[in-house]
């Protein structure tokens, strides 16, 4: 009895498994929704227009003189003078949050950790920061590192030709390990967003339990995925017994 496996087999298994599909489905959603994230969570505008003229502060810094400011730093887009002269001229459209992982926001209406509201959707943390902001950038670090582990582990299934349970395992392991070391303030650089840095300081801070809340369903929802769909790799790939 051979043990046998074509290329339509492996996908035709893998297209009926459903915790796979769905799987692979949620980490593409994510994918598509944090990929992109300075174009979902910034404290620039995306697009200014201003004396007839159009700007792109999403991908290029101008100076404050260029929308008619006095100096030449960077434009600030939260300065009451600079948003004067831009509304007066032109307008700004801004990205569905409008602020980024790091962005100190100082005109909160209360103390930070603020909780969830109107404008910040998953609250603020104890550095003023958006928490729907650092969930989003958080999520796309993790999701490209476990995508990345799962690139490689289903490579090396396929040259080595066996499907072993541990290595589809890894993906999961790696996006727990980050978070882990992070949350320990071991991993990424202290500026980094993480879910792990979402959920440490979140820990830290018992009067802000949305911060850790949200880290760790973020964090929960890609070792979930991962799992499902490492596990439906391993069985797709793996060699069946033919007569």
């Amino acid at each position: 009895m051979a043990v046998t496996s074509s290329r339509s087999d492996r996908f035709e298994r893998f297209r009926h498994d459903r915790s796979g599909i769905g799987s692979a489905i949620v980490l593409a959603i994510l994918l598509i929704a944090t990929g992109p994230a300075e174009f979902v969570a910034n404290d620039r505008p995306l697009v200014v227009s201003y004396v007839g003229y159009l700007f792109f502060p999403v991908l290029h810094d101008y100076p404050e003189t260029a929308f008619g400011g006095d100096f030449e730093t960077h434009a600030d887009y939260s300065d009451g003078y600079l948003r004067f002269h831009i509304d007066r001229h032109g307008w700004m459209r801004w990205a569905i949050v409008p602020f980024s992982y790091d962005t100190p926001i100082v005109d909160l209406p209360r103390q930070a950790p603020t909780p969830p509201s109107s404008r910040n959707w998953l609250g603020t943390d104890v550095r003023q920061r958006d928490v729907l902001a650092g969930l989003i950038y958080g999520i796309r670090l993790s999701l490209l590192a476990g995508l990345g582990m799962t690139v490689v582990c289903a490579g090396a299934a396929m040259i080595a030709k066996r499907a072993n349970g541990l290595i589809f395992l890894l993906p999961a392991v790696t996006v727990a390990a980050l978070a882990a070391f992070d949350a320990a303030g071991l991993g990424v650089a202290e500026r980094m967003p993480s879910l792990g840095r979402l959920i440490g300081e979140g820990l830290s801070t018992p009067q802000a339990p949305w911060e850790w809340l949200s880290g760790f369903f973020g964090l929960a929802l890609l070792i979930a995925s991962f799992a499902l769909l490492g596990i439906a790799l391993r069985d797709a790939l793996a060699p069946q017994p033919r007569l």
